[in-house]
């Protein structure tokens, strides 16, 4: 009885092995992608990077919800030129059967764009697949002088919705030195720029400063004091 649960439960794994191998997708079918990135105003951003992303699914029934498939490799990837256009091929590699293309970050050293990343399942492999976008958000520099009146309970950190930190401290506020910090803003509504800190008394406390609108961009110049009234409890 043992050897006979034995062997059913073998083929039962080599069943399931050759299954999912007879799902992969054939090597080297050729799909041409194109399409054009633009803001919510239509205004096309050039320098988007998209990517190519293979997986492998072991379920019929895959979702963003559940059952997630198994990340392969990055196949390719490409920009799209001055007019928010782009138009590349790629090829299947044999080892995956979901192919997803995918709107990568802005870098943080120059932003362009951000409300990324977005993804697609390519669901035409082999024929010609269109992928338009229209929902990144564009932006352009803005330099803050942050000036700083005699204020205590240090670091402070600054933060902007649409701008990137770096995962340390090189951003923080230590002492009450004039700095400068670099932002990226979105045109056409009003911005605003916080500044977050902790009391000693464990107490979090922010800061909150709004710009105008503008309608530019190129760079733009903005100018802040902070004093210790404009601390509220959070």
């Amino acid at each position: 009885m043992k050897n006979i649960i034995f062997l059913f439960a073998i083929v039962l794994t080599l069943t399931c092995c050759t299954k999912d191998d007879a799902d992969l997708m054939s090597e080297g079918i050729e799909t041409r992608i194109s399409g054009r990135i633009t803001d919510f105003n239509n205004s096309p951003i050039s320098n988007v990077k998209l990517k190519v992303l293979e997986y492998k699914s072991t379920s019929s029934s895959w979702s963003l919800y559940g059952n997630f498939p198994d990340f392969i490799q990055d196949i390719t990837s490409s920009e799209t030129n001055a007019n928010g256009e782009y138009d590349f091929t790629f090829k299947t590699s044999g080892k995956g059967n979901i192919y997803q293309i995918e709107i990568q970050p802005s870098p943080i050293s120059e932003q362009k764009y951000s409300n990324c990343c977005h993804s697609e399942r390519i669901t035409t492999i082999g024929s010609p697949f269109i992928f338009n976008y229209n929902q990144l958000i564009k932006l352009y520099p803005c330099d803050v002088t942050i000036n700083l009146n005699n204020v205590s309970n240090f670091p402070f950190q600054v933060y902007h919705e649409t701008t990137f930190n770096p995962n340390n401290n090189s951003n923080d506020i230590v002492s009450n030195n004039q700095v400068i910090r670099r932002i990226y803003i979105a045109k056409y509504s009003p911005q605003k720029l916080y500044i977050n800190r902790m009391k000693s008394n464990g107490i979090k406390q922010v800061a909150t400063y709004t710009f105008p609108a503008s309608n530019v961009e190129t760079l733009t110049i903005q100018s802040i004091t902070i004093n210790e009234t404009d601390f509220k409890d959070i």
